[in-house]
């Protein structure tokens, strides 16, 4: 979608990934394709339940049961990993190639081990139990838990004994720990307060500047997304509707939805100049079969066409995408 001047680090090419339960498959991914290039942020927004999180999951090729990518290809660093072994997946991809901050820093650190332990388990499933050296390990562990602002002593720590701001700091240093290419980074500021959620941006910022890795921003917060992504995807019910670098998707939205959720956001300064006007409806069920445009039964604008025919990306110039036939 998106021709870079590098080779892309990621390669996405009309992913689908389906949930199969006794109501049927459940289309959570249907059809998503994009190029992330070597030290680039891409942002994906959208509302809830659009497959923002599963775009994430999929990328690592881990949905949890009973999903399962039925179609499509993932290049990561020039790896296809779709159909590649869960084994093969641990040892050569995951954390090691590509990294991921899963959402809700409180819930992903098991309670019952301290940081060090955490830390050790992920270096000892790449490296193998004896490809490892623990000085090394002690060493490297100390280093990156420093590099996102934390005292080395945090290592002797449990998960419950540190805040939200420090718990989050730990799983970024975790999904840094092995030098991944690309970092999948969902909802990393959610349940902080914006003191540190600010905190958490520059991090980020700087780490990227640091191992020049690339960053895939998974939000609904249309602010963390002007302040650090270079491009944005647009998701709706498990496709991207709209692809843009940033300044022109916020100064010259094309899609109705894109304009809708810009419309939703709060501007400071702009009380009483400024109606915040909300998206009608409800995103439509996954299971559900839709021949044309899934937004169109949300959409003041839809035609007859827009009901009946699906509308196929349309270049608009600039890297600048849109899938609407108004």
């Amino acid at each position: 979608m998106n021709e870079t001047k590098l080779p892309p680090v990621l390669s996405v090419r009309d992913l689908r990934l389906h949930y199969f339960t006794s109501k049927g498959a459940v289309r959570a991914l249907d059809g998503v394709s994009f190029d992330l290039a070597p030290g680039e942020t891409l942002g994906l927004v959208g509302e809830s339940g659009c497959g923002k999180t599963t775009t994430g999951v999929a990328l690592l090729n881990m949905p949890s049961p009973p999903g399962r990518i039925v179609s499509g290809s993932i290049l990561v660093d020039g790896t296809e990993i779709v159909g590649m072994r869960d084994r093969e997946l641990r040892r050569d991809v995951r954390w090691s190639k590509i990294s991921m901050v899963f959402q809700g820093a409180m819930n992903c650190l098991t309670p019952v081990y301290t940081i060090r332990e955490l830390m050790l388990e992920t270096y000892r499933e790449h490296l193998g139990e004896g490809g490892y050296d623990s000085a090394e390990a002690e060493e490297r562990m100390g280093r990156y838990v420093s590099l996102v602002g934390l005292p080395a002593h945090v290592l002797g720590r449990y998960p419950h004994e540190l805040s939200g701001g420090m718990k989050q700091r730990v799983v970024i240093a975790m999904a840094l720990f092995l030098e991944p290419k690309v970092i999948v980074m969902d909802e990393p500021t959610t349940a902080l307060d914006v003191t540190v959620q600010a905190q958490i941006l520059d991090l980020m910022l700087a780490l990227q500047n640091d191992f020049d890795s690339s960053i895939i921003m998974i939000t609904h917060n249309l602010g963390v997304i002007s302040q650090i992504a270079d491009d944005v995807a647009v998701m709706y019910l498990g496709r991207i509707v709209e692809y843009a670098p940033m300044r022109e998707l916020f100064k010259h939205p094309a899609h109705p939805y894109t304009r809708g959720l810009l419309n939703s956001v709060p501007v400071l300064g702009k009380k009483g100049k400024k109606a915040l006007v909300p998206i009608e409806g409800m995103v439509p069920s996954p299971t559900q079969d839709i021949r044309g445009c899934a937004f169109a039964s949300r959409c003041k604008d839809a035609t007859p066409r827009c009901l009946e025919e699906y509308p196929e990306f349309r270049d608009l110039g600039g890297d600048h995408f849109v899938s609407c036939w108004l």
